[in-house]
């Protein structure tokens, strides 16, 4: 069969898609059955766009099928169902439901020798060059009327974010009217925000509304080149416009923060894109990326966001950390004098200048009324024997705090006591951090509570030590810090 499409003036078909339902009867393993579909009734070009096989018996029901035949658009569309070799007089195929369907939009492209005289339709650009009239000279008949439609393709990019199209119909009965139509977005907008996840869990919480003004933020080609250089507002927004459709990537500059002082949120967490954290690989102090985003026609994608957080001051003593080798693994030990208001803990490794966790699910705080715990995780990702550089980065009910960093090497350990007496009392050891301050108390009867030996002691990094000279028969100490 062949079909003549109806070219009418102007018509262009975009699309079109062949559609049909066939049950075999008496059929063999080796009968067949091909679809073809030429754009010249076969004259020279035939191309195959399905295959029916063979099988033993009868099919129970209908089988539907579907092609799209989009490339093949054409004036002369044909169509052929031919029988395999294997195909005889007792093989039966029923076909039903054959149908072409078509889609696309008319334009008038040249009608000027297509009509008659009288009504003038014409269009105005403010291009240096104005395009052709659509339609002119035409003659409508009494109670009829002609639409057009505009499709414009843009062969380069166009520094706009928007076409405004204007009509004007002069004719002979009516004075002059004119219509626009604006806001067809035609280059699109990427943007984000830089925000203080102060849980640092990498979801923006409705109660984190701080952000981070004036960081700079590239847009990147993903061959590595710059298509636009933005910085945050006051409300740590950022957005790249007239961005034309493409391959991109985010490139966030942080040089100007403390790798000692911020936490860079972990990607992707949560199923809302619109509230994560897309920076998937750099560091605080250096430069953070995303992964590679496309921008397709249509699209503005405002969900390009990074979130870290600055520690907040930590109520947690650290006594040790160590990192040791037991049974041919890596496993990292920590102990706490005292904790408050604490979550959980990260351990994190320095791997090629990023922090890496050791750690994805939080390692929940054991302490309790103010007490400290001990704590131990296997680092899968080191080697006994090796020299690394740990952090360790606790959660709090109300921000993140940092330990570290430590360098270890992963051997065979001996337990050194963060308590010890001797001939000149008790000494207490514990690991400290600069511009912290911590009180000693001590109680040699839990009914009684505690007792204040001292307080105001500055830390003198990395370790701090005080000696009870009076300790008596028997002590428990507490080590906190003093917030005040």
């Amino acid at each position: 069969r062949s079909l003549a499409l109806p070219m009418g003036p102007g018509r262009t078909y975009t699309n079109a898609t062949l559609s049909f339902s066939y049950r075999r009867e008496n059929w063999d393993a080796t009968d067949s059955m091909t679809i073809r579909v030429s754009t010249n009734q076969f004259a020279s070009q035939s191309n195959l766009v399905s295959t029916i096989d063979g099988r033993v018996g009868t099919d129970a029901a209908y089988t539907n099928v579907s092609a799209n035949l989009a490339a093949l658009l054409g004036a002369n569309l044909a169509l052929r169902i031919q029988a395999g070799p294997n195909f005889d007089n007792n093989d039966r195929i029923n076909f039903d439901f054959v149908t072409i369907t078509y889609s696309g939009y008319d334009i008038a492209t040249n009608p000027a020798t297509l009509y008659a005289s009288n009504v003038q339709i014409v269009v105005v650009s403010n291009l240096a060059a104005g395009p052709t009239n659509l339609l002119e000279n035409y003659s409508l008949a009494p109670g009829s009327n002609v639409s057009l439609r505009l499709r414009a393709t843009l062969d380069v990019p166009l520094a706009a974010t928007q076409f405004v199209n204007v009509a004007t119909v002069t004719n002979a009965k009516s004075a002059t009217r004119t219509a626009a139509v604006t806001n067809f977005s035609v280059a699109y907008s990427v943007g984000g925000r830089v925000w203080h996840d102060t849980n640092n869990n990498g979801i923006q919480d409705p109660t984190e509304t701080n952000s981070f003004a004036n960081v700079p933020v590239a847009l990147m080609r993903t061959n590595g080149t710059v298509f636009q250089s933005v910085v945050t507002d006051a409300e740590g927004d950022y957005l790249s416009t007239n961005v034309v459709p493409g391959d991109y990537y985010a490139l966030y500059d942080l040089t100007a923060f403390s790798t000692n002082d911020y936490l860079l949120s972990p990607a992707n967490a949560g199923s809302d894109d619109a509230l994560d954290s897309d920076a998937t690989y750099g560091e605080i102090g250096d430069f953070a990326g995303t992964d590679d985003f496309t921008v397709s026609m249509g699209q503005t994608n405002l969900t390009i966001d990074v979130g870290f957080d600055p520690p907040e001051p930590t109520l947690v003593v650290l006594y040790s950390f160590t990192a040791g080798d037991e049974s041919g693994q890596v496993v990292v030990r920590w102990r706490t004098a005292s904790e408050e208001n604490t979550v959980g803990f990260f351990v994190e490794r320095l791997d090629s200048g990023q922090w890496v966790r050791v750690n994805h699910e939080i390692i929940y705080a054991k302490g309790e009324d103010g007490f400290g715990a001990s704590y131990e995780r296997v680092d899968s990702g080191a080697e006994a024997g090796g020299t690394y550089i740990y952090r360790l980065v606790e959660v709090e009910t109300d921000g993140i705090g940092i330990h570290g960093p430590f360098e270890r090497t992963a051997t065979a350990l001996e337990f050194v006591s963060p308590i010890s007496s001797g001939p000149n009392g008790v000494l207490l050891r514990w690991l400290s951090r600069a511009d912290e301050y911590y009180e000693i108390l001590r109680s040699t009867n839990l009914i009684r509570g505690f007792e204040l030996l001292e307080l105001d002691i500055p830390a003198t990094p990395p370790e701090n030590e005080y000696l009870d000279t009076n300790p008596g028969p028997i002590g428990i100490y507490l080590i906190q810090m003093d917030d005040e």
